[in-house]
């Protein structure tokens, strides 16, 4: 068969083994620098390109989307107008109730003043009749009074 036209798996002897030369490393720094502040919020956040509701090995973004925000959005508010539309029936039932108090009030007051003004002309009333009966006997007893007198 033919010969085989790979190359070998043994190397040459002359040839000498690339172990002992190390790769170029940098020397520990003494002291730590200090980060940037894109570096600090790198490390706290991750990467920003990588999506933060991705699944796991997930090749597309399954979280989320413009079709769920607007489910939310309308969601929201649909809550808000039965919400607002409640606290206004609510509202209107207390109004009309405090209306319906408030008339009740005045019609007591206006019922407080008439009794008040029937008292106040029955006392005249009967004041202007005392102060009658009083010049009516006044008159009376002169009347029967002698016309002269001894003394």
């Amino acid at each position: 068969m033919a010969d085989d036209t790979r190359q070998p798996d043994t190397s040459p002897a002359d040839e000498k083994p690339q172990s002992d030369a190390r790769p170029f490393t940098r020397p520990k720094p003494k002291h730590d620098f200090p980060k940037t502040q894109a570096g600090k919020m790198w490390e706290m956040l991750g990467n920003p390109a990588e999506p933060a509701n991705a699944l796991p090995g997930g090749t597309y973004n399954s979280a989320g989307g413009l079709s769920s925000m607007l489910i939310t959005t309308n969601l929201a508010v649909t809550g808000f107008a039965l919400s607002a539309s409640g606290m206004y029936y609510w509202c209107d039932q207390r109004r009309r109730e405090e209306a319906r108090g408030m008339a009740m009030a005045v019609q007591g007051m206006k019922m407080l003043h008439e009794k008040k003004a029937r008292e106040k002309a029955a006392e005249e009333a009967a004041r202007v009749a005392t102060a009658a009966a009083a010049d009516i006997e006044e008159q009376e007893r002169k009347r029967r009074a002698h016309w002269y007198k001894f003394w």
